[in-house]
């Protein structure tokens, strides 16, 4: 008479190939619980682990990965069935766009491209280019054309790109300069701020004013000094070096370095020479940058009674004392 087996369900299943793991002998295991030595093994390699990793918290048996893969094999039959009615529908391409922005947001993008069989480039350019009403842009157009107007409301007063999109920033919406300009543009609203203008018309009266020199003397120490801003490279960084210099004795009077062409840098530099010196009846000549005809730098000269005189635009010759390497010590 042969000998008769029960049944073991899954779970008990499981409990054994674990204790057969942590050191149990199999036959120990078969003649505890009345199991075929041959059946107990062919558990073992169904529930075997098939990461081995310490960190690994999820361990992945064969069994699984057969379910897995039989999942996914359904998965692409369903998906391969949709896209096929899907092209037998004969959509054109503006039509899957339509439908596939329904569901932009929900879905990854790469994952909707391909299951609509569209390039993922072609749909993208859509939802950046398509100014419909019904289109992304368009919305989201109109959603930071709001927000600029509400914020400018609060204010009470127009603001200029750059501090929309800093009191933006504070919202937590970011943005760019050049896309709020773009925006500004639309609403036919203009920045009362007109820096730019102020700073042009500057130039043109300092030009005027005959200001412009080329040619440099001096007959006596703190009459003449020439300053002058320079790029160059300490520690593999980028930086900007301003110096002042006594055109007399042609005297290093100070320098100092910055990381930016500021007029904060070349305002202290002056400042620590003054300081120093304390001329009298001083001619102060530099470049027309930027820095040296800010209203600040320019401020500073007036407080101090110094006079300003400016080489001849894209003319640096006229500043070429204080680009001359010398040996003065300092």
């Amino acid at each position: 008479m042969s000998k008769r087996y029960k049944t073991i369900d899954e779970r008990k299943k499981r409990e054994l190939v674990s204790k057969y793991n942590s050191g149990t002998r199999a036959k120990d295991i078969c003649r505890q619980n009345n199991i075929p030595l041959s059946s107990f093994y062919s558990w073992v390699n169904k529930y075997k682990k098939i990461t081995k990793r310490k960190e690994s918290k999820n361990q992945i048996i064969a069994m699984d990965y057969v379910e897995l893969k039989r999942t996914c094999d359904r998965l692409a039959m369903e998906v391969e069935i949709l896209q096929s009615v899907i092209s037998n529908q004969n959509l054109k391409q503006i039509r899957k766009f339509e439908l596939m922005e329904l569901l932009y947001g929900k879905y990854p993008l790469r994952t909707l491209c391909n299951a609509m069989q569209v390039r993922h480039a072609s749909f993208y350019n859509h939802m950046v280019n398509n100014k419909n009403e019904h289109g992304w842009k368009y919305a989201y157009r109109e959603k930071m054309k709001n927000e600029i107007q509400k914020l400018m409301a609060e204010d009470g007063h127009i603001h200029g790109a750059t501090m929309i999109v800093d009191r933006l920033a504070q919202k937590g919406i970011k943005t760019s300069r050049r896309f709020v300009s773009e925006l500004l543009s639309e609403l036919g609203v203009r920045s009362a701020n007109s820096k730019s203008y102020e700073y042009k018309k500057r130039i043109q009266e300092l030009r005027k004013a005959n200001k412009v020199a080329t040619q440099l003397l001096a007959d006596a120490p703190n009459k003449v000094w020439l300053t002058d801003c320079t790029q160059c490279y300490i520690r593999d960084r980028d930086v900007w070096v301003c110096a002042v210099i006594d055109l007399y004795s042609r005297k290093l009077l100070a320098m100092k370095v910055g990381r930016n062409n500021s007029t904060r840098l070349t305002k202290l530099t002056l400042q620590e020479a003054v300081k120093a010196r304390k001329p009298q009846n001083l001619r102060l000549h530099s470049d027309q940058g930027a820095n040296y005809t800010s209203y600040r730098f320019n401020n500073f000269l007036k407080e101090n009674n110094i006079a300003h005189t400016y080489s001849r635009a894209g003319m640096p010759k006229n500043n070429a004392p204080i680009g001359i390497k010398r040996k003065t010590p300092l």
